[in-house]
């Protein structure tokens, strides 16, 4: 008896180990697939700061245009489905929701979880900007969001440059997002494309002191207090002043044939997706200030490989003492003077840091596509 007690218990202590075996390899070969699946090729960039699986659409929710999922935590994630951004720069809300409700069977009306405003610049410029979903969504608690504005208005939490809460197209009466508790600052910010100067504008209103416009924000102590409405209208009554947290550079190519305008060797592109100044043509670019979620928008921002680039041929940007580095200020226009013939030897490029002008805001028809 002793003989085949000790037999099955060497049998059973090799099925256990083979069980073991088996989940390990199981554990082991187990892997994202499918819309969780990091994109190979260039993309959205996106950390979700959640704890929710989020799945992003580009414009609408609807199958022809899923950009694909990203975990719960998950930061610098490149979206699966980069094909459906397209080859050329574009500007779009994009929209997530649950896993939850993906999986359930989502339509154009499923509820957001939220949405933010991204700026694509094709296969041609930089893509490398993170999109970052604030930590503070998900929860049982609702900001209300009233939005009668002429403005497209991303709100970001601990800073002008900190991760999104949500965004609130001009002239919703309300749009609500789920929250958690904690105490915490909501700032507006305005994403603007201004098609009658075809650039993306990031507009940061503020006060007489120079603060930017914030709200502060708790939930968790009172447990009567289950909803906050934040109103932009009232907010934006007292304020003095919208910095861009950008400066704006006019390339006047007065040169022998069309250019292009490099910052270093990524090709700098309009809102629309024009790179090439044609000769005796204007255009605009905009140049983002270095910002961080707790100093927000830097007031200036070194430069020293702007390039002009004419049928090959470079000629690097100098100020009016011929320097090639030199620095930009939040909220000034810029102009690079191009003259000559890069095959002759003669391009140059001059911009006139000394003389700036004023950029200034137009309150145009501007609206997030």
């Amino acid at each position: 008896m002793r003989k085949v007690l000790k037999l099955n218990l060497t049998i059973l202590a090799m099925i256990i180990a083979v069980g073991f075996v088996m989940i390990s390899c199981e554990e082991e070969g187990t892997g994202e697939t499918g819309i969780w699946l990091p994109s190979s090729n260039d993309s959205v960039r996106v950390s979700n700061y959640t704890n929710t699986d989020l799945v992003a659409f580009k414009g609408s929710i609807s199958a022809g245009n899923l950009l694909g999922g990203v975990r719960a935590q998950a930061t610098n994630h490149a979206l699966q489905y980069a094909n459906n951004l397209g080859s050329n720069p574009a500007q779009f809300r994009m929209i997530l929701i649950t896993r939850e409700q993906y999986e359930a069977g989502y339509s154009a009306t499923t509820p957001m979880f939220t949405q933010m405003f991204v700026f694509w610049n094709g296969n041609v410029g930089d893509n490398t900007k993170i999109y970052e979903i604030s930590d503070k969504l998900g929860g049982a608690y609702t900001l209300q969001i009233w939005n009668t504005s002429n403005f497209d208005v991303e709100f970001r939490v601990g800073g002008t440059a900190g991760p999104t809460l949500g965004f609130a197209q001009q002239g919703m009466t309300m749009t609500n997002l789920r929250v958690g508790a904690g105490d915490y600052m909501v700032y507006p910010v305005f994403q603007r494309i201004n098609t009658l100067r075809d650039i993306v504008e990031t507009v940061v209103p503020r006060y007489g002191n120079g603060a930017p416009v914030g709200w502060d924000v708790e939930f968790g102590t009172d447990p009567s207090v289950n909803t906050l409405a934040l109103n932009l209208q009232t907010a934006l009554v007292n304020v003095a002043s919208k910095s861009l947290g950008a400066a704006s550079v006019i390339v006047d190519n007065q040169g022998f044939t069309g250019v292009r305008f490099f910052n270093g060797s990524i090709p700098m592109v309009t809102a629309v997706g024009n790179a090439t100044i044609n000769n005796g043509a204007t255009r605009e670019f905009i140049v983002d200030m270095p910002s961080s979620a707790t100093a927000g928008f830097a007031s200036q921002r070194n430069i020293s490989n702007f390039i002009i680039q004419m049928m090959g041929y470079q000629a690097q940007v100098k100020d009016e003492d011929g320097n090639a580095t030199f620095t930009l200020l939040t909220d000034k226009m810029y102009t690079i003077s191009v003259k000559g013939n890069g095959s002759a030897g003669d391009l140059e490029a001059t911009i006139n840091i000394k003389t700036p002008d004023v950029f200034e805001i137009e309150d145009a028809d501007v609206r997030v596509q």
